[in-house]
């Protein structure tokens, strides 16, 4: 490379370029580059709306005022880890019940598995005394 040879310029002015930051640690920052948590709410209003707007017109009434249902979408691994706890509470091995109880009461991040394990505790009380169901249900 010779010693007075041009130097190639940008494209764009650099001015023009920003960064910031998605999200920091799983939180996305209030900054105006990104959106706010009002325009997410307002979002997510608008889809619960036109997904209640779109199941009155399937039924064809109006006085339906029933919220329609959240699909919570667990991932791989805690299926995994919810089947294998399930497959543990209903073995015959005292040990490996105890166990799974021990992961359970120890692990950590597995809060989306609570409506899961909920549920499960709710539909073996049913079975094992179905005259108590109705409170039990009312408890949990």
């Amino acid at each position: 490379m010779r010693k007075n040879s041009y130097i190639n310029t940008f494209p764009i002015s650099l001015s023009s370029l920003l960064a910031h930051w998605l999200a920091i640690e799983g939180v996305q920052p209030n900054i105006p580059q990104n959106p706010t948590s009002l325009n997410k709410e307002e979002n997510y209003v608008d889809s619960i709306n036109s997904s209640a707007v779109q199941d009155q017109s399937l039924s064809g009434s109006s006085q339906n005022n029933t919220a329609p249902l959240v699909k919570h979408v667990l991932s791989k691994e805690h299926q995994l880890y919810f089947e294998c706890v399930k497959d543990s509470l209903f073995s015959s091995n005292a040990a490996i019940q105890t166990a799974a109880l021990d992961c359970v009461s120890s692990d950590g991040g597995i809060h989306q598995l609570v409506p899961y394990f909920v549920q499960l505790i709710s539909d073996l009380v049913g079975l094992l005394n179905p005259y108590s169901y109705s409170y039990t249900h009312t408890l949990l």
